[in-house]
């Protein structure tokens, strides 16, 4: 069973559709207990694991920094995935507005599924979620960023069998370091 709780609060994109596609959701779930989740401070050293997979060295104190300006800020989101108890996953989802459009956008800053469990639907499962929440909260957009390191692990191939489009001809994404 999915249990979703919200009780707290490569650039590429995809439009999204007016009603979400829960069909990974209620696939996985036959198999496993699920359940999606806000992180909480507790989380923080297996969130610093995780992150660890995608090459992020984060402390767990600072993580633990994170969940707090995370919880105080609105647009700003951080979910877990637990299997039977045991969190698989991590991802962060911000909601921002656009001045010179309607809608508001979705971005997904963040996504990782513990090695030892992908492949079995996790990763389909937390973007279903995602999209449902900006769903929820006016989103038309979604966009999610891939460092150009994990093209050869499958990361922008799992993206585009997901619907996500390369979105390079249409924006530029660009960087400078302040500090």
């Amino acid at each position: 069973m999915v249990a979703a709780r919200a009780d707290s609060g490569l650039v590429v994109a995809r439009p999204l559709p007016a009603v979400p596609d829960d069909s990974h959701i209620n696939t996985l779930s036959m198999k496993k207990n699920i359940c999606i989740r806000p992180v909480t401070v507790g989380d923080s050293s297996v969130i610093r694991g995780l992150l660890e997979q995608l090459g992020y060295e984060l402390t767990a104190e600072q993580i633990s920094k994170k969940i707090a300006v995370f919880a105080q800020k609105e647009g700003h989101h951080a979910f877990v995935v637990e299997i039977d108890g045991h969190v698989t996953g991590f991802m962060s989802l911000h909601i921002m507005e656009w001045f010179h459009r309607p809608d508001c956008v979705a971005r997904l800053s963040a996504i990782v599924v513990d090695k030892e469990f992908r492949g079995a639907g996790i990763g389909r499962t937390l973007m279903a979620f995602a999209e449902m929440k900006a769903i929820q909260s006016g989103c038309t957009i979604m966009e999610v960023s891939s460092s150009l390191r994990r093209k050869a692990e499958g990361t922008y191939d799992f993206y585009a069998s997901l619907g996500y489009l390369d979105a390079n001809g249409q924006t530029s994404y660009s960087r400078k370091k302040l500090v």
